[in-house]
């Protein structure tokens, strides 16, 4: 999968080009044949794919306006969860900005994977 995903990225260019030649001949293969629609509209060439891209885009519309209503808090759930690191020990939120530039305060050895010289 990853040598699939490598030949994509290398080949970006080719593949926006050939989709969008897929696409051109299907627009150009609705002139042959009868769509039989309901309405005289449906029948205009590229209406369906016309009408899927705008549904598209105002689905990506309401969904951007649907996002601000629905949006909480980062902290909604648990508003007043202490501070833990990854043993498990809690932390002093404040504590934090007056250790952050030393490693010896939050680990005795120094930073965990690095090496002193």
């Amino acid at each position: 999968m990853r040598a699939f995903l490598d030949l994509l990225v290398r080949n970006v260019d080719k593949v926006v080009y050939g989709l969008g030649t897929v696409c051109l001949l299907l627009v150009a293969a609705d002139l042959f044949y009868d769509k039989g629609g309901h309405y005289d509209f449906e029948r205009f060439t590229g209406f369906h794919a016309i009408y899927g891209f705008c549904s598209y885009v105002g689905l990506i519309l309401v969904s951007k306006q649907l996002r601000k209503a629905l949006m909480r808090p980062e902290d909604y759930y648990e508003p007043d969860a202490p501070y833990e690191n990854v043993s498990g020990e809690r932390l002093d939120p404040d504590a934090h900005e007056a250790t952050a530039g030393s490693t010896s305060a939050s680990h005795p050895q120094g930073v965990p994977g690095e090496t002193e010289e």
